[in-house]
C-alpha cells in the first residue's frame, strides 16, 4: 500500500505526506493497529519526501469554521532534517493564524567536540539559525527559545516538559550521536 502512497505523491509532486500515528487507544482491532502501525513505518523507511506524523490527542475545544488558530513549536537540535522542520515553520508564518515557537537545543558537548564534517555541519545550522532569528526579529507570533542541554537525557527531558502545550511540534528525524 506504501508503493501507491509514493507513486501518488510523486506524480503530484507532493513534498508533505502526514499519516495518522498509530496509537492503539480506543481501537479494539490490535491487528489492525498492528497493520497502521507497519505501514507507518514503511512509509517512514522508504518515502521519498518528507513525512509527518499526526498525533491526534483530541481538543476539549471546537474548532470554529470561521476563525482558528495554531500553537506551533520546532525542535531545532541539528542537521539537515531540523532545517527542513525549520523552512515549514517559516511557511507556517504567513499565517497569522500560527503562533511559533522555535526552541533550539544547544548541546554543550557537542559544541567543544566533534570531526570536521560535524563542524562544518554545525557552521551550517548556525548560519541558516542566525538568519532565520534575524529575518522574524520582532515578529510577534515568533517566540525563540535556547535550551542548553549536556546530554540526550537532557534533550527528552526538555521535550517532555512541554507535552501538551503545543498544537503541532516538529522535529527532524535524523540527529547525530548525542
Amino acid at each position: 500500500m506504501h508503493e501507491t502512497l509514493f507513486r501518488l505523491a510523486h506524480d503530484k509532486l507532493i513534498p508533505l505526506i502526514i499519516i495518522p500515528f498509530h496509537d492503539h487507544h480506543g481501537t479494539a482491532d490490535l491487528s489492525l493497529t498492528s497493520a497502521i502501525r507497519q505501514f507507518n513505518i514503511n512509509v517512514q523507511k522508504y518515502s521519498q519526501c518528507t513525512v509527518g506524523i499526526l498525533v491526534d490527542r483530541g481538543s476539549p475545544f471546537r474548532v470554529s469554521l470561521t476563525h482558528f488558530s495554531h500553537n506551533v513549536a520546532v525542535f531545532f537540535i541539528g542537521g539537515a532534517d531540523d532545517c527542513e522542520a525549520l523552512a515549514y515553520a517559516e511557511r507556517m508564518l504567513g499565517n497569522l493564524d500560527v503562533q511559533m515557537t522555535v526552541l533550539r537545543i544547544i548541546l554543550r558537548n557537542k559544541l567543544k567536540a566533534g570531526n570536521q564534517e560535524e563542524r562544518i555541519e554545525a557552521k551550517v545550522d548556525e548560519s541558516l539559525v542566525e538568519d532565520f532569528r534575524l529575518r522574524y526579529r520582532g515578529n510577534n507570533p515568533l517566540s525563540w527559545l535556547d535550551i542548553d542541554v549536556e546530554d540526550s537525557v537532557q534533550v527528552m527531558r526538555s521535550i517532555t516538559n512541554m507535552e501538551g502545550d503545543y498544537d503541532l511540534v516538529m522535529v527532524g528525524r535524523r540527529h547525530a550521536e548525542i
